[in-house]
């Protein structure tokens, strides 16, 4: 059996994020969204992969490659089409009698294989994974015996109480599922993985204690409360007080106090920075219970650690 990996949600409704990413690559606890679906799709044996790319196509096949690092190989396919239609017109190419369509720019913990052998029982041409009633992003897709693609296949694209129709048959399974379909469930969804409501995710991080999880190369106080990814510094009177996910190659300063609070990588928080139910990126602050999303211009309290201008900033200051 073959994959179809579709990476390709243009993600308006994570904007302003989406305008420096896709939602494929955003990351969630340290690690790029799409890695924890390739993880998943290891553990099925499937070593074969269409991947659907559209908006930052590049950037995506930079990070995965041909596909080797997951014992599997890749090939690119780039549409800005719907999913639907993607099948279609690749048409003669879809020779195997069964593929596995699956969405790489959701988040989910299920166990792919499980559904895989309980759907390959069932005798519709669809059949789709359902958490909780909603769409999980998963089919198994069963081809007619002339390999034809069945008409008007039903290929999840955003989240939405799953109905059947001819030919397509739901399969409930056990799990969590995030569609990351606004700001707030992207931040939600981050401080889930953190809480360890998706058990199944291979996070890049090893357990310090109940409280602390830290990347390669991080220093990091133990007595701070959060998820830290790789190359991150945080000063031994800054305080990661709960609820806190740093992403790779942050830096917080002294006296900063941080809650609730996901930030994103390459992003430098400055002395006496206080920040509750937020999400940053470099100047980006993004506040959950308002909504506001607001361009910080002073260095000193947030920057871009990337910025061409960052390092001479501190080197003047100094």
């Amino acid at each position: 059996m073959k994959a179809i990996l579709f990476a390709d949600r243009t993600g308006s409704e994570l904007q302003p994020l989406t305008d420096k990413t896709s939602i494929a690559l955003l990351p969630i606890a340290a690690k790029p969204l799409i890695e924890y679906t390739l993880d998943a799709l290891l553990m099925t044996g499937i070593r074969e992969v269409m991947v659907v790319i559209s908006a930052f196509a590049e950037e995506i096949k930079r990070l995965l490659g041909n596909g080797e690092r997951w014992e599997m190989q890749f090939e690119y396919v780039r549409s800005t089409e719907q999913p639907a239609t993607v099948l279609t017109r690749l048409g003669a190419k879809l020779s195997d009698s069964e593929y596995l369509l699956v969405r790489g720019d959701v988040l989910r913990s299920l166990n792919i294989k499980a559904f895989l052998e309980q759907a390959q029982t069932l005798q519709q041409e669809q059949i789709l994974a359902t958490i909780d009633g909603y769409n999980a992003g998963v089919c198994l897709l069963k081809t007619s015996p002339n390999s034809e693609i069945p008409p008007n296949p039903k290929i999840p694209h955003n989240l939405e109480e799953f109905e059947e129709s001819e030919g397509v048959q739901a399969l409930a399974v056990t799990g969590n599922l995030s569609w990351l379909d606004s700001l707030k469930a992207y931040h939600q969804a981050n401080l889930a993985v953190l809480a360890g409501h998706f058990p199944s995710l291979v996070l890049p991080v090893r357990q310090v204690n109940d409280k602390l999880q830290v990347g390669r190369r991080s220093s990091v106080p133990k007595d701070n409360a959060g998820l830290v990814g790789a190359f991150c510094r945080v000063h031994k009177k800054a305080a990661l007080l709960g609820d806190v996910v740093l992403c790779n190659e942050v830096i917080v300063d002294r006296y900063a106090k941080l809650s609730a609070t996901v930030v994103l990588p390459g992003t430098y928080i400055g002395e006496a920075v206080e920040l509750q139910n937020a999400i940053v990126w470099g100047n980006l602050l993004i506040q959950i219970d308002t909504g506001a999303v607001e361009q910080v211009d002073d260095s000193l309290l947030l920057a871009d650690l990337k910025a061409k201008n960052f390092n001479a900033l501190f080197r003047d200051a100094a």
